[in-house]
């Protein structure tokens, strides 16, 4: 039973574990195609400059501003920097714009845009994760945002979620894997009850025939 109880112990922590892994795994890639659809504003844009229809300047503050007023999910947002991390676009933080993010700290003192910014130098594309107050709040929760280059103007286009829903999930996970583990190893301790017993009674019973026999 010990080393049942072990197994299911280590079941339990290795399904926590996995569908951990996968909800982040899954929350990266769709930031991926979050971003890929800001780039695609971009390059329309881009596109439309390029014909001659109007100068890059306008092609870049429509652009933006169609970025500016995109939203999905829980209100969540883009935010436009350039090479440098200066930032271009931030539809909730306009007063910073024109400032340089690059030393940005999170509530655990991570400057996190540095680690941003190396990333997109060697790769193109990044992915950090930090603590960051919401909106009407004060308290820290992790956040993971994801960013990519457009070479063609020299921006950076990223946008970033609350992980909050994944760690409602992950309890839920937790509380669901515990329950399974309880509820197995209970059935396992009856059933090696009811086998102990099928055992122990015949060979009372044996024993007490040998006495009388005796």
């Amino acid at each position: 039973l010990a080393l049942v109880t072990a197994g299911c112990v280590a079941g339990t922590v290795a399904l926590i574990s996995w569908q951990n892994t996968r909800a982040l795994e899954a929350r990266n890639r769709e930031l991926g195609s979050l971003v890929d659809v800001a780039i695609g504003v971009l390059e329309s844009h881009r596109k439309l400059a390029a014909s001659g229809a109007i100068s890059e300047a306008e092609a870049k503050q429509r652009a933006l501003a169609v970025l500016a007023n995109m939203r999905y999910g829980r209100g969540d947002y883009y935010f436009v920097m350039d090479s440098q991390i200066v930032l271009i676009m931030h539809p909730t933080a306009p007063h910073l714009i024109g400032k340089p993010q690059l030393d940005l700290k999170d509530a655990s003192g991570t400057a996190f845009n540095r680690d941003m910014q190396q990333q997109l130098r060697s790769a193109g594309v990044a992915r950090v994760s930090y603590v960051w107050p919401k909106a009407d709040s004060d308290v820290a929760i992790g956040k993971t945002s994801v960013a990519k280059l457009y070479t063609p103007w020299g921006y950076t286009v990223g946008t970033g979620v609350y992980n909050d829903d994944l760690a409602n999930d992950l309890r839920s996970t937790i509380i669901y894997a515990s329950i399974v583990a309880i509820s197995l190893l209970g059935f396992l301790a009856i059933l090696a009850l009811l086998t102990t017993r099928s055992i122990v009674r015949p060979m009372a019973r044996l024993v007490t025939s040998a006495d009388k026999l005796a």
